[in-house]
């Protein structure tokens, strides 16, 4: 029998009769989408469509309902479940909310289930509202979510010259910090005084869980299907800066990764020198059905989850692109002249770089972060 999800920032929101009474008649518009459920898996804009007066959707990367692929461009659309209008906040070259859009608002209330890594842009739509919030005082409401991956710290904090949609605030690569502690982070640290609220969780299981999600758990996109994909994202996300496939147009995107001109038993002798902690590499051959290699046969390596508490994804993707651009210096190239990966990173990078050489920083950055983040964890 499947156990019982604990409860969201949604469940309280509804089920709290102060809220409906506080806001009575007030006109709600929400940042959403599929990942934004109840404790039985019901749609939150559905739920507060019933019991608020909501009269708009904003919609952030990959769509309301998540089946649009990264970077997509999705256009303005009617939702089918509450008739209302849906404006996508995720444009090429415009991920922001126009100030325009709030003049019939009295609160915009966001509920997404992030990954918890910095590259993953549902934070940054939320940082972009704050922005628009900040401007035309609108009220936020974040109904918050427990972070997926526990609150591990890992990774470069991000470094303003290389700030992007794909990093946006100072944060480590794995932050850690729940949407509303992240949106308590930024509300201070800016100096903002638009009226915040950040409606809390059953913090009873939001600690690392080696099996898994304690809440209830949604796809966040079709490339991160499972917990276990997140979890590998964390690391070979920073493949996307790289002409090596990290598995999109696989089933199992972040697992797999190789490249055409990988020979899968030579990377996985490389891989198996390092002794990284918490994963262990097979060989594998994969054609991707879309994305980098699409129909091209690819060799590489299937990453598996030994010991998911010991697993340091800076020190793993680190190691493997070390380990790829030492095997392969004609063939492995960074994307973008190395802008892609670097904004992914958090760091300008330069040529011949070794990933490994920013671990020890890394470590400093994290420790330097949980000091700042000290008064902010609400759990």
């Amino acid at each position: 029998m499947m156990k019982r999800p604990k409860r969201s920032g949604i469940d309280f929101f509804i089920g709290e009769g102060r809220y409906r009474e506080r806001l009575k008649g007030a006109r709600l518009a929400m940042i959403t989408n599929q990942t934004g459920v109840s404790i039985d898996y019901r749609l939150s804009h559905c739920l507060v469509n019933e019991k608020f007066r909501l009269v708009k959707l904003f919609s952030p990367e990959h769509g309301l309902f998540g089946n649009c692929g990264a970077g997509e461009d999705v256009d303005f659309y009617t939702d089918s479940f509450t008739g209302l209008p849906v404006y996508s906040l995720y444009k090429v070259g415009d991920q922001s909310i126009a100030d325009f859009l709030l003049e019939d608002v009295d609160v915009l209330v966001y509920d997404i289930q992030d990954v918890g890594a910095r590259c993953y842009t549902y934070i940054s739509t939320l940082y972009e509202a704050m922005k628009t919030c900040q401007r035309t005082k609108t009220a936020i409401i974040v109904l918050d979510r427990a972070p997926m991956l526990g609150r591990r710290l890992d990774g470069l904090v991000l470094s303003e010259e290389v700030r992007s949609f794909v990093g946006i605030y100072e944060i480590p690569f794995r932050y850690g910090l729940t949407p509303g502690e992240f949106s308590k982070l930024v509300y201070k640290e800016k100096g903002y005084d638009f009226p915040l609220e950040i409606v809390g969780i059953d913090p009873s299981g939001i600690e690392e869980n080696p099996d898994g999600f304690e809440y209830a758990f949604v796809p966040p996109s079709v490339s991160i299907p499972t917990f276990d994909s997140a979890l590998a994202y964390c690391a070979m996300a920073l493949l996307e800066g790289t002409n090596v496939s990290e598995g999109r147009g696989t089933s199992t995107p972040f697992q797999v990764f190789g490249a055409p001109y990988i020979e899968a038993k030579t990377l996985l002798s490389a891989l198996e020198g390092l002794r990284l902690g918490g994963v262990k590499f097979v060989p594998a051959s994969f054609t991707p059905s879309f994305s980098k290699h699409s129909g091209v046969q690819c060799q590489g390596c299937r990453m598996i989850f030994e010991d998911k508490t010991a697993f340091n994804s800076f020190e793993t993707i680190a190691g493997v692109l070390d380990a790829i651009g030492e095997l392969y210096p004609n063939d492995f190239k960074l994307l973008e002249e190395g802008q892609k990966i670097a904004k992914l990173l958090g760091r300008p990078i330069h040529a011949g770089m070794r990933f490994s050489s920013l671990l020890d920083e890394s470590r400093k950055d994290c420790m330097k972060f949980e000091k700042r983040i000290e008064d902010i964890v609400l759990y």
